[in-house]
């Protein structure tokens, strides 16, 4: 489903994510968008979903939740407005491409995968 580019704004309702076979939802330059739903019910029951782009949009954070989808493979975050990172999409099991740049990250969490190092413990890329 390809929403990008309009004007939604507030929490995205969880209304059209009923559809699971639902594979991509591109939700990117909703500038006014400020949230994702957290349920888990929603997202673990997306089993086609791989790829979610909400790039450009307003988020404050990124639903815990979230990381229920079983097979997502790629999350784009980049410019936001997201402080804090969810541990559990660092050791998501088919996550590959997790981009989070323009954002107000100023830490990942503890238990992000990376070793003393900095290189990470998965293949998240």
């Amino acid at each position: 489903v390809g929403l990008q580019d309009n004007m939604l704004d507030g929490v995205f309702s969880d209304s059209i994510t009923h559809d699971t076979s639902l594979m991509v939802l591109d939700l990117s330059f909703n500038f006014g968008l400020t949230g994702l739903p957290d349920s888990h019910g929603l997202w673990g029951a997306m089993a086609w979903l791989v790829k979610v782009d909400v790039h450009c949009c307003g988020l404050e954070q990124v639903p815990v939740t979230l990381a229920l989808a079983p097979h997502i493979e790629h999350l784009n975050l980049s410019g936001n407005r997201i402080k804090d990172l969810p541990p559990s999409l660092f050791v998501h099991p088919t996550l590959q491409f997790l981009f989070v740049a323009d954002n107000h990250v100023s830490s990942l969490p503890v238990d992000a995968g990376f070793t003393d190092s900095g290189e990470a413990n998965t293949t998240l890329r």
